[in-house]
């Protein structure tokens, strides 16, 4: 995705429950595993950063919590200013929702869950993907592309072109 396709695309995704998902995958290159297991408590919003630390997969059907493969898999992620005031408005809607239903948000609690608390499935948030992809006319974009849109995005910002890039 080029940066207007970005915009097109988190624009359209403001009307669906996955705004801040998507949003925090397209500027962050955060996997979607990661992304699904992450905790309120692995979310430093004053800071602007959050800590991967385990990820979310469904093997067999079961929705399974899994450590990162490899080393390099924890790590600490910056977010974009951007990114932490989407996160601040979810944990808000997560919260006034939460009080309605008689329970409260706890630090354990996912950041993307449904109204109950359990884990969204992984397919369910990539049909959310093909759907609003469709629907924004953005074609042939999988979810796992933001990962390098994100980072195509990060070099050109840091002003590497591809021979640059190649050169360095």
């Amino acid at each position: 995705m080029n940066e207007e396709d970005i915009r097109t695309f988190v624009e359209a995704a403001k009307s669906t429950p996955y705004y801040a998902f998507f949003h925090l995958l397209l500027y962050t290159g955060l996997r979607r595993s990661d992304a699904l297991a992450l905790r309120w408590s692995d979310v430093d919003l004053l800071l602007g950063q959050v800590s991967v630390s385990r990820s979310l997969h469904l093997v067999r059907g079961e929705l399974i919590f899994r450590s990162p493969k490899t080393a390099k898999g924890r790590r600490v992620v910056a977010l974009p200013p951007s990114a932490t005031l989407v996160l601040r408005e979810h944990r808000k809607q997560q919260e006034a929702m939460s009080a309605t239903l008689g329970t409260s948000l706890e630090d354990s609690s996912l950041v993307f869950c449904h109204l109950d608390g359990t884990p969204l499935r992984p397919d369910i948030v990539t049909h959310a993907w093909v759907k609003l992809e469709r629907k924004t006319g953005i074609d042939g974009v999988r979810l796992h592309d933001a990962r390098h849109t994100h980072a195509s995005l990060m070099l050109k910002h840091r002003g590497f072109t591809q021979r640059s890039f190649k050169n360095a």
